[in-house]
């Protein structure tokens, strides 16, 4: 496993949602920033990130002349995104202006135009702070905030996108604790649910936050829940982190403990087969400690972007109370399985090998793998997660 690839002047975005595709492209879908651009956008913007190439694109905002405009859901955070097929579906999320949604809305990859499928069933609260986790073609959401009721959530809805049906099961066992900003990995028919942000009032929001360190499991066949226990040191509970799952292990990335006033930047991984932690150090340039980042499994690749860390130019005792966050714009690429041509590569930059007869292209790609300066930070106001 290596750290490998830095790319800098991506989305700068925390709470966005994001997705790979082909295990080629990244769709990122908005997210907050601070600047008034952000209180001035009314549609969501879409990023793509192309791994073979390492470049961002921006599409088009779409305009009033344009014939999916009414579909297009308006700029949010805290929602997520769920690929099947040449389809995303967006679900969730709010903004200052329009609070929180509970309309679902989908993206062709293709097309790269919006629509607003038809729903039916149980179709879950407005939220933010949730997790999606697709298992064949069916979306499970678990979890988050739900802002009518102004409570945590620890149910569970399905769609089905065969049928466009919501379902909200019956479900057997003791369920995961009411939290938001939690992750949500798929492995087989299971949903692996770790972290997040609870309260010491269960589902209600007094501000006494915990943070839940214990692994519980969601059997999608059997709708039942299992609370595990496992081998090795438990990491401390945390928020607003990452997951991927890689064979039958699961990697996790970040977060935030409020509790603790501390940012993580450690890969913990937990083996779903033994039900063992370890922590894996990884050698290689590495993103700093960060939380509200996305990261989205591209073949044997890691790709992790955005978030928001402390900024340590701005003295303060309690870092969110008067906006001392930065929020990034870098991506770096965690290669898991590193391949002989990235070992070669990484050799050149390590040594400061001759590298003046290299095609063009491998010339470009090491650029990438060179450490560059750090530019300067956005400050960050939001809050949540």
């Amino acid at each position: 496993m290596q750290w490998t690839v830095q790319v800098e002047d991506g989305p700068r975005r925390v709470n966005h949602a994001a997705v790979s595709v082909q295990d080629r492209y990244v769709f990122s879908f908005g997210g907050f920033f601070s600047g008034d651009e952000y209180l001035h956008m009314e549609k969501i913007d879409v990023h793509i990130f192309d791994l073979n190439h390492l470049k961002w694109t921006k599409l088009k905002i779409p305009t009033r002349d344009d014939d999916d405009y009414e579909f297009v859901p308006y700029m949010r955070y805290g929602h997520t995104a769920s690929a099947i097929g040449d389809k995303i579906y967006l679900y969730g999320g709010c903004n200052e202006l329009y609070g929180a949604c509970d309309r679902l809305y989908c993206f062709d990859i293709n097309t790269f135009k919006w629509s607003m499928p038809e729903v039916s069933g149980s179709i879950p609260p407005a939220r933010d702070g949730h997790s999606a986790c697709v298992i064949g073609e069916k979306i499970y959401v678990f979890g988050g905030f739900e802002e009518r009721s102004e409570c945590f959530s620890k149910d569970v809805y399905i769609l089905d996108t065969k049928t466009m049906k919501w379902t909200h099961p019956h479900v057997f066992g003791q369920p995961a604790s009411w939290r938001d900003f939690h992750t949500a990995t798929a492995i087989g028919r299971y949903m692996y649910i770790f972290g997040g942000r609870g309260d010491v009032l269960g589902e209600e929001h007094s501000s006494e936050e915990i943070y839940d360190n214990q692994v519980v499991v969601f059997d999608t066949e059997t709708y039942s829940w299992h609370w595990l226990l496992t081998k090795g040191i438990s990491p401390i509970g945390r928020r607003s982190h990452s997951a991927v799952a890689y064979g039958r292990c699961i990697y996790l990335f970040g977060g935030y403990n409020a509790l603790e006033q501390q940012h993580y930047g450690d890969i913990l991984k937990f083996d779903t087969d033994k039900r063992q932690w370890s922590t894996i150090v990884v050698p290689g340039g590495h993103p700093c400690p960060r939380r509200r980042h996305c990261c989205c499994l591209m073949g044997e690749k890691a790709v992790i972007f955005g978030g928001s860390s402390p900024n340590h130019d701005v003295a303060s005792e309690v870092e969110e109370a008067d906006n001392s966050l930065q929020d990034h714009n870098d991506l770096y690429l965690l290669d898991l399985n590193p391949s002989l041509k990235t070992l070669c590569k990484l050799a050149v930059v390590k040594y400061k090998l001759y590298d003046e007869l290299l095609p063009q292209q491998l010339k470009r790609e090491l650029a990438h793998m060179l450490p560059k300066p750090s530019p300067r930070i956005q400050n960050s106001s939001l809050s949540q997660g």
